[in-house]
């Protein structure tokens, strides 16, 4: 048997041979030149004097993430105590890298090395979802990072069980906000994604976020606005500064009047407004969900506005405003909306566009059509209608 590897399996004899904290420092960098030689990539911590700092500095490598760290010992150099204390630390550093397992330093594991890659190629196409991918995975991120999990198969279910209390508990230092139990709910499914990836890179034996059993809140309900909101909102706009003002006025004019979302609003009057074939009508372009365009008559009450704008050959519908639906939801809680209908939002035009369809009997087909709702199910969920509205039902059991 070579010399070095019976030293080796005898180690802890030499351990308890070590009477002093020098001689032990000696037998660890000794037991660190061999494993050394046996295990390519690691190295011994080391103690450093660093500019005209008065105490040690350490230098050493993660054993949990293999990366190189640089940190204060807090030990002064000009004690002798204190100087062993430091070596001391850097023997038990060093100890720590050699006992931990090769594929600890398997680096391409972590987190950071893969997600955002993965994000680019599986998202790209799709910028907003991308950006909402993003958003979920800085919040994912900063969960990992305090508890501690830098790769797919240190993740537990304990972990994606207390996410979403975690979620819901503000951080500003850290721009951690409130979120709902639903935002918890759609970034953990981005973490299922995540983690499905990671079993196909062979990252982690299994997806555990898979099956949690949590569920989805139910939405909160965004009301219809009668006329009497709809004027106290174009009365409301009317008071702010500019170039909130303009801002407010036009998107609100095409979601009161087209049911759009606030995100289809911004348009470019040059490009996205034309005549038809026949000259007599507006043809308006919007771009909505999933990337795609699709293309509707102006509606007559929009038509004075996209000609004065194309008569200025503006380019945008409105000026952009930084936080835009923030800005919407400040309006409206400003001028008393929500108080007096809950949950009232800039959506809630949408929710106006499809129940007076209903209400003036337009069928389904093509009210779905006009807001370009995918399903029944999804468009059914914006009509609300009235007890007064059922009348007809009530006739007809007569």
């Amino acid at each position: 048997m070579k010399w070095w590897l019976r030293a080796e399996l005898n180690r802890r004899h030499i351990d308890m041979l070590a009477r002093d904290c020098k001689w032990q420092i000696i037998i660890v960098a000794c037991r660190g030149f061999l494993y050394s030689w046996a295990h390519q990539g690691t190295f011994m911590a080391s103690i450093y004097k660093r500019g005209h700092s008065p105490v040690w500095w350490i230098k050493f490598k993660n054993p949990t993430t293999g990366k190189t760290c640089r940190e204060s010992t807090r030990f002064l150099r000009a004690s002798k105590d204190q100087t062993r204390a430091a070596q001391s630390r850097a023997a038990a550093e060093t100890s720590r890298e050699l006992s931990a397992p090769a594929s600890a330093f398997k680096s391409e594991e972590m987190w950071r090395n893969w997600v955002g890659t993965f994000l680019d190629i599986r998202y790209g196409q799709s910028p907003k979802t991308r950006l909402r991918a993003a958003n979920a995975w800085r919040n994912l991120e900063l969960f990992l990072s305090d508890r501690a999990v830098e790769r797919p198969r240190q993740l537990t279910r304990d972990d994606c069980f207390s996410y979403p209390a975690w979620r819901k508990t503000p951080d500003k230092r850290k721009r951690k906000y409130n979120a709902t139990h639903n935002t918890a709910h759609t970034e953990l499914i981005f973490l299922s994604v995540l983690m499905q990836e990671a079993v196909i890179r062979g990252y982690t034996p299994a997806n555990i976020v898979r099956g949690l059993g949590i569920k989805r809140e139910p939405p909160k309900q965004r009301p219809e606005l009668p006329q009497v909101a709809l004027d106290e909102i174009a009365e409301g706009i009317e008071r702010e500064t500019e170039p909130l003002r303009t801002a407010l006025r036009h998107s609100f004019l095409i979601a009161r009047w087209m049911g759009r979302r606030i995100s289809e609003t911004y348009v470019n009057p040059m490009t996205d407004v034309a005549l038809d074939n026949l000259g007599q009508s507006y043809i308006i372009t919007f771009r909505i969900k999933g990337g795609k365009t699709v293309a509707k008559n102006l509606h007559p009450r929009l038509v004075p506005l996209f000609e004065e704008l194309r008569a200025r050959k503006a380019t945008e519908s409105y000026p952009l405003i930084k936080s835009f639906p923030k800005r919407w939801h400040l309006f409206l809680k400003k001028i008393g909306i929500p108080a007096h209908y809950p949950n009232a939002c800039f959506h809630s035009l949408r929710v106006t566009a499809a129940t007076r369809m209903a209400r003036a009997d337009v069928s389904e087909k093509k009210a779905m059509s006009y807001l370009d709702h995918a399903s029944t199910t999804v468009h059914r969920s914006y009509v609300r209608l009235r007890p007064d509205d059922l009348a007809e039902c009530e006739a007809a059991l007569e």
